[in-house]
Order: structure tokens, then C-alpha cells, then sequence
């Protein structure tokens, strides 16, 4: 049941995903208190209905009584096919392949998080990395061998880092973690984690060890803007493919020897 499904979702995600979620799906640009309570009052009127008529009823009935009856935020409501509907939330912000957010995810939850960081005067690391040789790998074993590869980054991501954090599969072997509150210190200790708990899990999986090359920067040391965070971060990342690869650094090492 899409209900529970997104209700799941929402318990394993950072802040905001209800913000972000009503505005992929229905355009709808309502604050994060607002949006986390529209969604309660929708799953709270399915629940009562439900109740009401001793039978199941299905969310889209449901959301779209809530919308007519209770609220007007939508003036033209529209059904669809349930299974449409969930394949849109599911593609709208989940990567099928790695089940971690998608590129257009990440757009909304850096520029949120980033306006919370400036708000409350707290920092905020962003760590980008992708996958060393891939292009080879998938050459060498194929491109099935090569999803495999993908899928078990996704699950030793979701394993690897804390729930506060949005992890972001932003290109074809490149990934995005957005860290809140967490000081470059910190990042690097859980960044390098991952990478070398990839190495393990890959070579149970798969029998070759997966290897990483990252950047990372911290907001505002290295940038005011989401902008800046992810281009200086790029660059780090870059500096570690041209010297040697399977490594992590953060921005302001560049020029150390």
C-alpha cells in the first residue's frame, strides 16, 4: 500500500522530505511544518475512513476526499492509476537501481539544508565521490555485473551513514552525501568508512574490490552556496583520480604535499 510505503520512507529520510515530496509530485511549495502536516491529515483521514466504512480504502480515495472535503491547497485534483502514482513518487525522488535519491532529490535537499545551516549556524559537509575504473569494470564483466557493483554501493551507503544524512545518486557512477551538523573531521572518519566497508562488501559480493575516489567540502569554510560546496568538492575529487585514485579528501588539503 503506497500509505505505508511512503510512511516508511519517511521514517528512514532527513528532514524535509515531505517539503520536497509534494513538491515533485503535485508543484506544491509549502514549508516543511506545513507539508509534514498535510501529510498527517491525509493519513489520519484514510485511517478514519477506513474505520468509518469497516473496509479498506484505498490513499488516493482518500487524499483526494481530503483535498475536496478539508482542504483546497489543491484547486484541481486529479486521479490516476495507483500504480502509476507510485511509480511517479518512486521516480520522482528514488533511484530504482541503488534505491538511494535521485539527482533531482539532491537539488531540493542541499539548497534545504543548506538554508538550515546558515539559519542556525551550524556546519554542514557535502562528500561526492564515484567509482574508480568503472567504465573498465563494466568493459571487462558487463553491464549487469556493473549494476550489481551499483547496487551494492546503495546498500553500504544506507548502511555506512546516519540517518540525519541524504545520500544522492547524482550521476551514472557518481554519488552525493549531504551530511548536517557534522564538522570535516567527523565526515572523513564516516566517509572513509564507507569506502573501505565497500571494499569488504564488495569482495564477498562479487569477488573484486570496489575502490572510491572523493572530495569533500564544509559549509562555510570552503563555500556560501550549494554551488560552491559541490563545484570545490569536485575539484577534490578530481585531484584524487589524477594522483593515484582510492582515496577521500577534503577541499582544503588540495595544496598539501
Amino acid at each position: 500500500m503506497i500509505l505505508h510505503k511512503l510512511e516508511a520512507l519517511s521514517k528512514n529520510s532527513s528532514a524535509g522530505f515531505f517539503a520536497d515530496l509534494f513538491y515533485v509530485i503535485a508543484n506544491l511549495e509549502l514549508s516543511e511544518e506545513e507539508a509534514t502536516q498535510f501529510w498527517k491529515d491525509i493519513y489520519e483521514h484514510t485511517l478514519m475512513m477506513c474505520e468509518k466504512m469497516g473496509r479498506n480504502v484505498s490513499f488516493r480515495v482518500a487524499l483526494l476526499d481530503h483535498i475536496l472535503v478539508n482542504n483546497r491547497v489543491i484547486k484541481n485534483p486529479k486521479i490516476i492509476e495507483l500504480n502509476l502514482f507510485d511509480s511517479v513518487v518512486k521516480n520522482s525522488v528514488i533511484d530504482e537501481l541503488t534505491g538511494v535519491y535521485n539527482r533531482r532529490y539532491f537539488q531540493l535537499a542541499i539548497k534545504r539544508e543548506m538554508k538550515r545551516a546558515k539559519r542556525y549556524e551550524r556546519p554542514l559537509c557535502l562528500f561526492l565521490f564515484d567509482v574508480d575504473n568503472f567504465k573498465t569494470f563494466n568493459d571487462n564483466f558487463g553491464h549487469i555485473v556493473g549494476d550489481a557493483v551499483l547496487r551494492i554501493i546503495g546498500v553500504t551507503l544506507k548502511d555506512s551513514f546516519r540517518q540525519e544524512d541524504t545520500i544522492c545518486r547524482v550521476g551514472g557512477e557518481e554519488f552525493a552525501i549531504i551530511l548536517p551538523e557534522i564538522d570535516m573531521n567527523s565526515a572523513l572518519i564516516a566517509c572513509k568508512r564507507f569506502a573501505e566497508t565497500l571494499k569488504i562488501n564488495s569482495k564477498e559480493n562479487l569477488n573484486n574490490i570496489i575502490t572510491i575516489s572523493g572530495g569533500a567540502t564544509e559549509f562555510p569554510i570552503h563555500g556560501e552556496t550549494s554551488e560552491e560546496l559541490y563545484s570545490k568538492a569536485d575539484v577534490a575529487l578530481y585531484k584524487v583520480k589524477n594522483s593515484g585514485k582510492d582515496n577521500i579528501i577534503a577541499y582544503s588539503e588540495m595544496n598539501k604535499e
